[in-house]
């Protein structure tokens, strides 16, 4: 068998960094539950219940946040042409901190419920209605830092967009004020 292609420049590390990304989407569900389970023991120890909830809720976001983390750093070993490494860079960093917030996302889906279960054994306990609201507003806070970070990744500067989302959340905040003041007044 022939192995010249191997003493081409640059082809070796390409094989060895593609081996590495495959081998990384192959394994990131088995790795996903090993860092869950290490990182929750305590929880998986003391309510197993919740442990499974929360396990079952961070599998997915954090298996792939495994694969785009490992493709990150498989890039760098790769030799791809500057004008397009740039790109190839900018669009994997952005899939990992898209799974990276769909991860903190899901976690904030947990909250709500951690609240209201910990609550409920509680005389004054939380209400779940407002728990709820504090979930979707943590939610909504997770989706705008993470479009924001998204876009700072390929713009360069996102300071105007900030200004407008300031006047825009200005306006909308005067023009919801009474609505906002007879919820709370409830």
């Amino acid at each position: 068998m022939n192995l010249d292609f191997l003493k081409a420049e640059g082809v070796l590390p390409l094989i060895i960094a593609a081996a590495a990304v495959v081998l990384a989407f192959l394994f990131r569900r088995p790795v996903a539950r090993l860092l869950i389970r290490f990182t929750l023991t305590r929880l998986r120890r003391r309510n197993a219940e919740r442990y499974v909830l929360i396990r079952d809720a961070l599998i997915r976001p954090v298996s792939y946040m495994i694969f785009t983390g490992a493709a990150r750093i498989a890039i760098v070993y790769m030799s791809i042409p500057a004008q397009y490494y740039n790109v190839v860079a900018n669009i994997v960093s952005s899939l990992f901190m898209v799974t990276a917030f769909w991860a903190l996302y899901a976690a904030a889906g947990l909250v709500a419920a951690h609240i209201v279960d910990s609550s409920s054994k509680r005389e004054n306990g939380v209400n779940v209605t407002a728990a709820n609201y504090v979930s979707g507003a943590i939610r909504i806070v997770i989706v705008v830092v993470g479009i924001l970070m998204v876009l700072s990744r390929w713009v360069s500067d996102i300071s105007g967009l900030i200004a407008g989302l300031g006047i825009g959340g200005l306006a909308i905040a005067l023009a919801a004020q009474d609505t906002a003041a007879n919820l709370f007044g409830s």
